[in-house]
């Protein structure tokens, strides 16, 4: 318990000083503010029955699951810049710095340390998914009376996702300093997100190739099929030629997850952070 404080009072300080809460803070409170009045324009323009492709269309659940796809992404985006923000440094780039030997020498070990950074920087990043989420939810419920199919399970693969990357983000900060490993999750966040279009153009067009190929990054890589779980759970389901009229886009509709997901998820969590811990024993400070 006392490592724990000692690292999370040194990650909240870090994060005061770098300014990572306040500017967090002030582009999430404009873009709810945003999403907020775009989705009482788009309601009130949508109406309760449109019509697209010569179909009639109901308009609260075509909008409602755009929007709540599109906030859904935004969320994970914001989830995952500051997560990358609090974790880039955590190893590599505060030993670089001097700061890292001072702690890791006596109040807490190297493997205490990798893991209680993680764990805070985890749980920060995930309460703040999970808040965002439950204030995006709330706005359009009230706005546009649409609610979201399974209130709970969005906010819960929402949260692992930045998990993940959280991990992903501190495990390359063993190897890699602040900068580079800024850029490289990013990077993998960016393939993560590519590879998940690739997965609907493989269904889309039945090419079963791409559909393997694309299945087997998104397991290297999942927290895009918790975002397409999140988005699924959210999303207001329909029937027929309908339900691929209203879920078109990359934002809506979502994939539905595979009973393996969750714990495959955590599986590979805790082995990326055995790894990480590992390589970090063996380092020179």
């Amino acid at each position: 318990m006392g490592a724990a404080l000692v690292v999370a009072r040194y990650v909240f300080a870090e994060a005061v000083r770098r300014r990572t809460f306040t500017v967090v803070g002030v582009i999430t409170a404009a873009l709810v503010g945003l999403y907020a009045w775009g989705a009482w324009v788009a309601f009130d323009a949508a109406g309760e029955v449109i019509q697209l492709r010569n179909l009639l269309v109901d308009g609260t659940v075509f909008v409602g699951n755009q929007l709540s796809g599109v906030a859904i992404f935004a969320q994970l985006f914001l989830g995952a810049v500051l997560a990358v923000l609090l974790s880039q440094s955590a190893i590599r780039g505060d030993a670089e710095q001097g700061l890292l030997q001072p702690i890791v020498a006596r109040p807490v070990g190297r493997t205490a340390y990798l893991l209680v950074r993680c764990l805070v920087v985890a749980v920060f990043c995930a309460l703040f998914v999970v808040a965002a989420y439950a204030a995006i939810s709330v706005i359009t419920g009230l706005v546009g009376d649409y609610w979201p199919r399974q209130p709970i399970m969005p906010a819960v693969y929402l949260a692992l996702a930045i998990v993940v990357i959280t991990a992903l983000t501190v495990a390359s900060s063993v190897v890699l300093g602040m900068t580079a490993n800024g850029i490289a999750v990013f990077l993998i966040f960016g393939a993560g997100l590519a590879n998940g279009m690739l997965v609907g153009i493989g269904e889309t067009t039945g090419a079963q190739g791409l559909q393997d190929a694309a299945s087997i990054i998104a397991w290297a890589l999942p927290f895009e099929p918790l975002y397409q779980a999140a988005v699924h759970a959210s999303a207001q389901q329909a029937d027929g030629l309908v339900a691929s009229v209203i879920q078109a886009g990359p934002f809506s509709g979502g994939r539905e997850p595979s009973p393996w997901l969750v714990p495959w998820a955590l599986t590979y969590v805790a082995a990326t952070l055995t790894v990480a811990a590992t390589v970090f024993s063996r380092r020179d400070l």
